[in-house]
C-alpha cells in the first residue's frame, strides 16, 4: 500500500468514508460535497460544502438495546507510522444546509494549521477497515488561526431540537410531541431562554417548562446565572420538588468549551452569542 495520503483523492475517500459512516444519523450525505489538493504532505485547501443539502435524521437505536453485533472500537491501536504536514485552508461551509427543513447557516475556516497524517497497526474500528488511516491536528498548533461563525432564525430553534429529541429518543418510548423555546438577549455577554416541552411516556403525558440564565465569556466560559424548572402535571412537578438541590447546584456552575474539547488542539476565543431574529455565533479560532 502507497504511503498515506497518497494524493487529494485518497483525502477525499477518507472524508466520504467518514460522512458515509453517518448515514445511521443523517439521510442526505451524498449531497455535500468534498474538494481537496494536497502538494507532498500538505494540504493547500480542503472544502467540505454542505450548502444547499437537505438532511434528515434518523430514529435512534435505544441506549438500552444490546450491543451484540456492534463494532469494537480500538481507539488505542497502535501508530504505525506518522508523517508531518499543514493544512494551509481548511473550510466546512453550509450556506445554508437544511436540517429536517430547518435552515442552518454555518461557516469554519482553518489556516495554517499543524497536522499528521496518521497510519494505524490496526483499524481504530474493527467493522471500517478504512479506520486503519486517519488525520489529526498536532497539538502545538503554532500560527495556525480561524474563525467560526454559525446562524439560526431564533423561532427554528425550538423546532430543531424538537426534532433532535425526537429522533433520538424515540426508540426508548418517549414520544416528544412539542419543543418551544424563546430566547432573548440579555445584557451584551448574555442570554435568556425560557422552554416549554410536551411529552408522551406510554400512558403518561406531560409537560415541563424551564427558565435559565446563561453568561457567556469571550474566552468561551458559560456561567448559569439562574435555572428554574416546574410542571404543571402533579407526578413531573414531585420528581421535579425531589431533585431541587441539584437543580439549584446548577446555579453558579461554568462550563468551559475550551476544556470540555479535550484532545482538541484548536480553541475558541473571543466567542460572541447574540439573540435578536436570528442566534448567532461568532468565535476566533486557534
Amino acid at each position: 500500500m502507497s504511503a498515506w495520503p497518497e494524493d487529494a483523492d485518497a483525502v477525499i475517500r477518507r472524508i466520504r468514508d467518514e460522512l458515509a459512516a453517518s448515514a445511521d444519523v443523517f439521510d442526505g450525505l451524498d449531497d455535500v460535497r468534498v474538494a481537496a489538493d494536497l502538494r507532498g504532505d500538505d494540504l493547500e485547501h480542503l472544502t467540505i460544502d454542505a450548502s444547499g443539502a437537505a438532511l434528515r435524521l434518523r430514529p435512534q437505536p435505544s441506549a438500552t438495546a444490546t450491543t451484540g453485533g456492534v463494532a469494537e472500537s480500538s481507539p488505542t491501536s497502535e501508530i504505525r507510522s506518522r508523517r508531518s504536514g499543514i493544512a494551509r485552508r481548511v473550510r466546512l461551509i453550509a450556506a445554508p444546509v437544511r436540517i429536517d427543513e430547518i435552515p442552518l447557516t454555518i461557516d469554519v475556516e482553518l489556516l495554517d494549521a499543524p497536522i499528521e497524517w496518521l497510519e494505524y497497526a490496526e483499524p481504530t474500528d474493527s467493522a471500517r477497515p478504512e479506520t486503519a488511516l486517519g488525520a489529526e491536528l498536532r497539538d502545538d498548533g503554532e500560527g495556525m488561526r480561524g474563525a467560526l461563525s454559525a446562524s439560526i432564525r431564533s423561532s427554528d430553534v425550538g423546532p430543531l431540537l424538537e426534532r433532535v429529541t425526537r429522533a433520538a429518543l424515540a426508540a426508548e418510548g418517549l414520544v416528544i410531541r412539542s419543543v418551544r423555546v424563546d430566547l432573548d438577549q440579555d445584557g451584551a455577554d448574555g442570554i435568556r431562554l425560557s422552554a416549554r416541552v410536551r411529552a408522551r411516556w406510554r400512558l403518561l403525558s406531560a409537560s415541563a417548562r424551564a427558565k435559565v440564565r446563561l453568561r457567556i465569556s469571550p474566552d468561551a466560559v458559560v456561567t448559569v446565572h439562574e435555572l428554574e424548572v416546574g410542571s404543571r402535571n402533579p407526578i413531573v412537578a414531585l420528581a421535579l420538588r425531589a431533585a431541587r438541590k441539584a437543580i439549584r447546584a446548577q446555579v453558579g456552575r461554568t462550563l468551559d468549551l475550551n476544556g470540555s474539547r479535550s484532545g482538541s488542539a484548536v480553541r475558541l476565543n473571543g466567542l460572541r452569542v447574540t439573540v435578536g431574529r436570528d442566534l448567532n455565533v461568532e468565535a476566533k479560532l486557534g
